[in-house]
């Protein structure tokens, strides 16, 4: 009877004997593909491996983005950031902007698109309220933690009309009026 089974990684040095017919492999690097060979072994000794598994590739949440900076304007905000050190070995899907305080619907804004995709503008803010935005970046694997905040900034409105505009008589001359 088989005593026990060897697993090997390729690349790498990861190995495990089990008595079970399947085992967990720990100690791989996320993002790097990897393929399996398995050897038996009973009383007279250990077999020939097995023809390689395929290649699979482990994978975590990607970190957090970097440098979330935010310009205001007009009832809205112009954030940008820096993609995470690392995606986790999945591709990014989406990015998450949530602003601080949360005051729209339109405040919260998913970014769909490629790793490369690190801009949005939210809509939707209220002018004269000081605002701070993080960006959470998510693969295969789910969400990661949200980035640190971004400076604090205010939206404000253009100014409105002026009141009482008015001629003062007896300052008009030539080409001229107060």
């Amino acid at each position: 009877p088989i005593t026990q089974y060897l697993v090997v990684s390729s690349p790498g040095i990861h190995s495990i004997l089990t008595s079970d017919t399947s085992a967990t492999i720990t100690g791989l690097t996320n993002g790097i593909a990897y393929s399996f060979t398995v050897t038996a072994e009973n009383a007279t000794g250990t077999g020939a491996p097995s023809s390689a598994s395929g290649a699979v590739t482990p994978f975590t949440v990607p970190d957090a983005p970097l440098n979330v900076t935010a310009i205001a304007s007009n009832g809205q905000a112009a954030v940008s950031w820096d993609a995470p050190s690392s995606t986790g070995g999945s591709p990014i899907t989406h990015y998450s902007v949530v602003s601080s305080p949360s005051s729209s619907p339109d405040d919260h804004i998913v970014v769909t698109g490629t790793h490369a995709d690190t801009a949005t503008t939210i809509t939707g803010l209220t002018n004269g309220v000081s605002y701070s935005f993080t960006v959470t970046a998510t693969n295969a694997a789910g969400s990661g933690s949200p980035s640190s905040p971004s400076g604090t900034v205010t939206t404000f409105a253009v100014p409105g009309a002026p009141d009482n505009v008015a001629v003062v008589e007896g300052f008009t001359g030539d080409g001229q009026t107060t």
